[in-house]
């Protein structure tokens, strides 16, 4: 979200409006807590950063600043995966920010209203402070994203209303080089895989992937939507029948097909850090190979009713997804391992959500292969590994060991 040089030339000024001093004890916050040597002093700057944020809130009258909309993003980071905080403090710190976003109208930078842009003889500083309200924006609605699956919330943000471009490289913003992007909707159809691999930053891969799993988590709430039956006759009733599950099935090929595709780009950048594992990028293939398990349990969930056409379909969709999510099982298990290359105060704060849902999906399936059940113990590996520097990981092994626990003795 900052700009090294812009950051590097404020943060030594003396004295500096509130908003960037909460700002930078935010980062300090979270910078200590991503380092061994300094530990001891993070709960002292969490308490004066919470403590900045909120007076600046009640002297702010209203008025909103993107320094301070950055520091709740921060700040909520910080409380989401630390030992020391409650998660749930985490989620309303997170949807604070997330209120913030939107009272900026962050969601509509490179709207048709939006006066920032497009104005004849802008400064090359300018676009920086316009990108860095982007990249605020897509951190904030990939939080969104990967937060909302653990509990199966509701999203904050609505994809239609988006009007942000996709952020530059983290080349291109390091430099301040001026780069048009193009907006979601356009990069995530986005067939040329060779733009994909090219113009596409880890950050970005993760934006489209949080966007996939996001309607993937949709398409499932919206299918166990359970629907009063209307009082009509046995022929319309199939008919009607036929017509929710027809809408079902399409949504969910066109999910397969938008996720295989992205799958592909994936697994060729992967494959290239074999050398040099990027936990960004660790991180957002273990999300997409986790999605590929929640859209297996999705068409579990609705392949039964009377329409035998629809039933077919169901039956070799099923069949399908069964291959394929044993597939992401074995990629999953490959991904778990170069994790283990890393540094754990290097790995992406998130990491253990896909950890969670990929042990879930396992769950749900013990029995029917070894491969599923074999997975677990190296997520269970995992999460153990990360738990000293990540409470996150702490939740995610609780939980995960809890609803182990529970299949084990319904079994």
């Amino acid at each position: 979200m900052l700009q090294k040089f812009r950051y590097l030339s404020w943060s030594k000024q003396p004295e500096k409006p509130k908003q960037r001093t909460c700002l930078q004890y935010a980062m300090w916050t979270l910078a200590a807590s991503l380092s061994s040597q300094f530990q001891l002093i993070r709960l002292d700057l969490y308490a004066e950063a919470r403590q900045l944020l909120d007076t600046l809130e009640a002297d702010s009258q209203g008025h909103q600043c993107l320094e301070q909309v950055q520091a709740w993003i921060l700040l909520s980071i910080y409380e989401l995966t630390s030992n020391t905080c409650n998660y749930q403090r985490g989620m309303v710190s997170a949807g604070r920010a997330f209120r913030l976003v939107q009272l900026m109208r962050l969601n509509e930078i490179d709207g048709p209203n939006n006066a920032l842009i497009g104005s004849p003889g802008k400064r090359q500083g300018d676009w920086i402070d316009i990108e860095s309200m982007r990249r605020t924006f897509w951190v904030a609605y990939t939080i969104d994203r990967f937060t909302s699956a653990i509990d199966g919330l509701l999203l904050t943000f609505n994809e239609h209303q988006i009007f942000t471009r996709l952020p530059a490289s983290d080349a291109d913003f390091k430099s301040g080089r001026s780069t048009t992007m193009c907006f979601l909707d356009e990069g995530i159809n986005e067939v040329d895989s060779e733009w994909l691999n090219d113009a596409s930053s880890p950050f970005t891969q993760s934006i489209i992937v949080a966007t996939i799993w996001g309607r993937t988590l949709e398409h499932k709430q919206r299918s166990r939507v359970v629907r009063q039956p209307l009082q009509l006759p046995s022929h319309c009733e199939d008919t009607e029948e036929s017509i929710h599950l027809t809408d079902f099935f399409q949504r969910h090929q066109s999910l397969k097909d938008l996720l295989t595709r992205h799958l592909k780009i994936l697994s060729t950048h992967v494959t290239s850090m074999s050398d040099h594992p990027d936990p960004m990028l660790i991180f957002v293939a273990l999300t997409a190979y986790m999605t590929v398990l929640m859209l297996y349990d999705t068409v579990e969930l609705r392949a039964s009713g009377t329409d035998a056409q629809v039933m077919q379909v169901a039956a070799a969709l099923l069949k399908d997804h069964k291959h394929w999510s044993l597939e992401a099982v074995h990629k999953l298990s490959m991904l778990t391992a170069t994790l283990g290359q890393i540094n754990h105060f290097q790995t992406h704060p998130f990491t253990p959500i896909p950890f969670l849902l990929s042990g879930r999906g396992c769950l749900r399936h013990l029995g029917l292969n070894d491969a599923y059940s074999n997975l677990i113990p190296g997520i269970a590996s995992a999460l153990e590994g990360l738990a000293p520097v990540n409470g996150l990981a702490q939740n995610c092994l609780r939980l995960l060991s809890f609803e182990h626990n529970e299949a084990c003795n319904i079994d």
